[in-house]
């Protein structure tokens, strides 16, 4: 499966699609990624893709930027978004697109219940919504996403192993949230700490000392582990819902001089960062998901209801689901 980290070096960003022929010009924040040229792939109809992104961190870039290159390959103008984890500004965002009239609106919701309202307005408009991974609390034209339980599944299965495999560790964990008030970072957690505590096996071994939420983003993930180091020297441990706050953790932990040998640093995405630090004794394992496949089916999805080739009923739901736990044991199998 060394395409998953292949996809990296073609988009940078978490889901590679089909490559396409028309060049582009993306730019960074709330501007638009503009096709400049058509596509020889292009259909028909030509549509404008509206998407509203809760934030361009490295891994919603390459998701991002692998939904743009696929869609602009079929004859499609992808708009993006960023809201930058502020939901006033992501409404807004959403607010926007609406009055330009874009044939679609994807969103990665900063806050589920937060959204719900102009995602009505969207479809009121007879614009479709396509609710993205993170989940919006009501009824949209198509839900498309990660099986998220089964993905942080994935974590907790990782610690239990590591407690199998090395019977004289006790684990004291300190855990990051990317944020709170979504669908999917509930279930990560849920995933997580429901599989790491099934049962009965390792409940004297392991324990979660302290949880903070930090809105997905490094510097506050650096000043989080900063304080625990002080607060908790026990801690041996760190757990997050992304390679990003693991690799900042990772970060912080060498710069205050800590040994990460000796600590079990886990994240999820299988970034290309991660994969990296994983090998050099940084991080201990991630959890990937085939973002290529994501992103491809993302943009499938979007292009098919507006062609017509799919009419999916008011809040289906669309799956996709393959996860991979990546160590050092196997982490340059998905290196080139």
């Amino acid at each position: 499966m060394k395409k998953v980290i292949a996809l990296f070096l073609i988009v940078a960003l978490p889901l590679s699609l089909a490559a396409c022929s028309g060049s582009t010009e993306k730019r960074s924040g709330d501007e638009a990624v503009v096709k400049e040229e058509t596509s020889t792939n292009a259909s028909e109809d030509s549509y404008t893709i509206g998407f509203a992104v809760n934030a361009l961190d490295e891994v919603q870039s390459i998701l991002v930027d692998a939904f743009t290159e696929y869609a602009e390959g079929k004859g499609a103008e992808v708009v993006v978004l960023n809201a930058d984890s502020n939901v006033d500004k992501q409404i807004a965002d959403i607010e926007s697109l609406i009055t330009q009239e874009v044939d679609a609106i994807v969103i990665q919701a900063v806050d589920s219940d937060a959204v719900c309202d102009v995602a009505q307005q969207a479809m009121d408009a007879d614009i479709p919504v396509i609710d993205s991974i993170f989940g919006i609390n009501t009824p949209c034209t198509l839900h498309v996403s990660y099986d998220f339980y089964t993905y942080a599944s994935y974590q907790g299965q990782f610690i239990r192993d590591y407690l199998e495999a090395n019977p004289e560790v006790q684990l004291m964990i300190g855990y990051c949230w990317g944020a709170q008030g979504t669908n999917l970072t509930e279930k990560l957690y849920k995933g997580f700490t429901e599989t790491l505590f099934a049962d009965d096996t390792y409940t004297d071994r392991v324990e979660i000392l302290v949880e903070k939420v930090v809105d997905w983003d490094a510097n506050k993930t650096i000043n989080a582990v900063e304080d625990w180091l002080q607060a908790y020297p026990q801690m041996n441990c760190i757990v997050t819902m992304s390679d990003t706050m693991t690799m900042a953790a990772v970060h912080a932990l060498q710069a205050a001089g800590e040994d990460t040998s000796a600590w079990v640093t886990v994240g999820k995405d299988g970034s290309a960062d991660a994969l990296e630090s994983i090998i050099d004794g940084g991080m201990t394992a991630t959890i990937y998901a085939p973002l290529d496949t994501y992103a491809q089916e993302l943009a499938g999805q979007v292009l098919n209801i507006l062609d017509g080739t799919s009419n999916p009923k008011l809040g289906e739901e669309y799956g996709v689901s393959e996860f991979v736990t990546i160590s050092k044991d196997n982490a340059s199998d998905y290196t080139q």
